[in-house]
């Protein structure tokens, strides 16, 4: 009966991610008995499996990186997986703002996240500094890599508040240069 059980979940997890195998053995040796000896529950990895579905990781190899990754990060239980999902909502939501601010219309994407992880935990830029920064960058060329420009330049002179950061831009638009006819 167990056994039965066990290929009938391993079935499911395949139908949820979208692929087929006929003898799931191997399956069951090479990921589900893996992922469940590093503690995750069958209601757990049902979860994953959907969210790697939705995220178009539609493989068992993608599927069995999500969840070392989520592992590392110490990421086993339904709740605490839940509440993974609900802090990559709400960063995804911030990058939203960001990349409406400077005018692209697309969705974030894993660069966007690197870039704002960068900007906001190694620089330690605030978020309504990134935002101003933002809006300085809107109607350029390439606004990400200006704004990131912008970032690098208030993170190496240490700015890191609104305030600074307009009297900066005041400064710096007061001594620009004049062109003398």
């Amino acid at each position: 009966a167990n056994k039965e059980a066990l290929y009938a979940f391993t079935r499911n997890i395949n139908k949820i991610i979208g692929v087929y195998y006929e003898d799931v053995d191997n399956e069951i040796q090479t990921y589900i008995n893996p992922w469940q000896n590093k503690g995750y529950s069958q209601n757990t990895l049902l979860e994953i499996a959907n969210q790697c579905y939705l995220k178009d990781k539609r493989t068992l190899s993608s599927l069995n990186e999500y969840i070392n990754k989520l592992f590392d990060m110490g990421i086993v239980s339904s709740e605490a997986f839940k509440q993974y999902l609900e802090n990559q909502n709400k960063f995804d939501s911030e990058i939203a703002k960001i990349l409406e601010t400077v005018g692209l219309k697309r969705n974030v994407n894993s660069q966007d996240r690197d870039l704002y992880k960068r900007w906001t935990i190694a620089w330690g830029m605030p978020k309504d500094v990134v935002l101003y920064a933002a809006t300085l960058s809107a109607d350029k060329t390439a606004p990400i890599a200006y704004l990131s420009k912008i970032l690098s330049t208030w993170n190496n002179q240490n700015i890191h508040t609104v305030e600074q950061a307009k009297k900066t831009n005041i400064e710096s638009t007061s001594k620009a240069p004049t062109q003398v006819i």
